[in-house]
């Protein structure tokens, strides 16, 4: 897989916090689309804080379709840590409604 994906190299950012310990943050970073064959392309994305450092990458068969899987997989991934996460103090925090 490639460099991890940082503030500097990413299409995206967001920074959440635990429910309950505001000053825990996690934040998820997303990369542009790349085109790997004719008809498919990844979308990588990474998250890190609480004790995380994820690295993942979806597939698509158009930059388009990455994107609209990251937001899905990116929820799954939050989820699997088992936190209680918020996004300026809420529990919606906006990856599956994209």
């Amino acid at each position: 897989m490639s460099e991890k994906i940082t503030k500097d190299t990413c299409i995206a950012h967001r920074t959440l916090a635990v429910a309950g310990s505001p000053e825990t943050l996690v934040d998820v970073f997303i990369a542009q689309p790349e085109k790997v064959h004719e008809e498919e392309w990844i979308c990588r994305y990474r998250i890190v804080g609480a004790g995380e450092d994820m690295n993942f990458q979806v597939h698509g068969i158009d930059a388009v379709q990455a994107l609209k899987h990251v937001f899905v997989m990116i929820d799954a991934s939050l989820v699997s840590t088992g936190l209680s996460l918020t996004w300026l103090g809420e529990k919606d925090l906006g990856f599956l409604s994209a």
